[in-house]
């Protein structure tokens, strides 16, 4: 199964951002969010949740391979219940081997998902 991907926007410091259309929630394959290239400590995810009723969102804990300890600390399971909502994530917790993120989605979830990156400044 081929993950669905994320497209990440990048945002300015000082600076307002429209975020685009985002992309839909897809339960049967979830979603791959490629960091390649991106250099930031400052990582959102936004998600639209439209069922209404709980659905979860599990942001999938990093490669053991990759060299963090967070990544120990196991997956980020999000329960949205017909809402919409933003959440701060550190790439190191998260970053699997190759630079990308997973997030699974519950079946029958419909909504839509960013995901956002702060570059680190020069």
């Amino acid at each position: 199964m081929a993950r669905t991907a994320i497209p990440v926007q990048k945002i300015g410091y000082n600076a307002a951002v429209v975020p685009g259309a985002g992309t839909a929630v897809d339960p049967t394959n979830g979603h791959v969010i490629s960091l390649a290239g991106i250099k930031t400590r400052k990582f959102f995810l936004r998600i639209n949740s439209t069922f209404a009723g709980a659905k979860t969102f599990t942001i999938k804990a990093g490669s053991t391979k990759f060299p963090s300890w967070k990544s120990a600390l196991g997956d980020l399971v999000i329960s949205l219940n017909a809402q919409d909502a933003m959440f701060t994530i550190d790439p190191a917790r998260f970053m699997q081997n190759g630079a990308f993120i997973n997030i699974d989605v519950a079946a029958a979830a419909t909504g839509t998902i960013w995901a956002l990156a702060l570059p680190d400044q020069a």
